[in-house]
Parts: C-alpha cells; sequence; structure tokens
C-alpha cells in the first residue's frame, strides 16, 4: 500500500483525518451510505400546506412540536397567553387539513374548484 508524507495510507481512516479533518472524514463517510429514495407519500401535502401558513401560524406550530419546554414557556416565548397559542394551534391545524385535501385532489389527478 502506497503511503502518504504523513505516514499513513491516503485510504486509511488516518489518513483521511490527516486530509480532510475529522469532521470531513466522518461526513464523506456516513454521507454517501445513506441515500434517499423518496419522500413518504403523506409528507409533501403536508410539508406544501404548512408553506402556505402565514408566518405567525408557522412559528406556533414550530414552537409547539420542536422547542422543548413547558406549555407556559412555550407561550410565554412566542409573546401570547396559552389560551391564545391554543386558539392559533388550532386555527394552524384546520389550514393544514384544508390544504393537504387541496393538495391530495391535485396529486390524484381530480379538478378543485
Amino acid at each position: 500500500m502506497r503511503q502518504s508524507p504523513t505516514g499513513y495510507s491516503s485510504r486509511s481512516v488516518m489518513g483521511r483525518i490527516v486530509e480532510e479533518g475529522s469532521v470531513g472524514a466522518a461526513i464523506k463517510q456516513f454521507f454517501q451510505k445513506i441515500p434517499v429514495t423518496g419522500i413518504p407519500r403523506g409528507v409533501l401535502p403536508f410539508h406544501r400546506a404548512y408553506l402556505r401558513l402565514p408566518e405567525r401560524l408557522r412559528e406556533v406550530i414550530f414552537v409547539t412540536y420542536v422547542v422543548g419546554a413547558e406549555r407556559d414557556a412555550k407561550a410565554e416565548a412566542l409573546g401570547i397567553t396559552k389560551s391564545h397559542m391554543y386558539r392559533l394551534l388550532d386555527q394552524a391545524h384546520y389550514q393544514i387539513a384544508g390544504g393537504m385535501d387541496v393538495e391530495e385532489t391535485r396529486l390524484n389527478g381530480l379538478q378543485v374548484n
């Protein structure tokens, strides 16, 4: 096996770390092993409906489902009361469900009036 001036083969783990750094070597190694072959059927309609929401409703959805905190802290982070947060969340759910129905109809080739 041919060695580089550092003393490590360029294809060995140590050789890759020397050439690319520890982060670069790790990313390159795993990046090519996990291919994305497709999006599950329900994800795309949800994502499109979510993107059509007003910014404020997207914020409420994000804080509610992604931020790991108590409900009171989530409402405080949004600058609203807890009851107002739940009203906005309900409105967001309603708009997403309606948007997904329209998107599913479009994907199935039916006309939407």
